[in-house]
């Protein structure tokens, strides 16, 4: 009985968290289509929005890192990197 309890719980937080997924889906389509004063389109290109290769180097740090880090993000990221080594 315990392990059905267990997988119920597990089963409920998958499902909690694909609510949160959707809803954060939801929420940043509505920031892409955002528009400035004017009614232009305020992110023009998908990097406007969202810049996969500066994410990559804060989470991983594993190239050569952009010049807008912060020192406080070099020094998390070199702990997480030991601790993960």
């Amino acid at each position: 009985m315990s392990d059905y309890v267990l997988q119920m719980k597990g089963h409920n937080r998958r499902e909690v968290e694909k609510e949160h997924d959707m809803h954060l889906q939801a929420w940043l389509n509505a920031r892409v289509k955002d528009t400035d004063k004017q009614g232009k389109l305020i992110y023009k290109k998908f990097i406007d929005f969202y810049d996969y290769e500066k994410r990559r180097h804060e989470v991983f740090g594993d190239m050569k890192q952009p010049p807008n880090v912060s020192n406080n993000m070099k020094k998390a990221l070199q702990m997480a990197c030991e601790i993960n080594t």
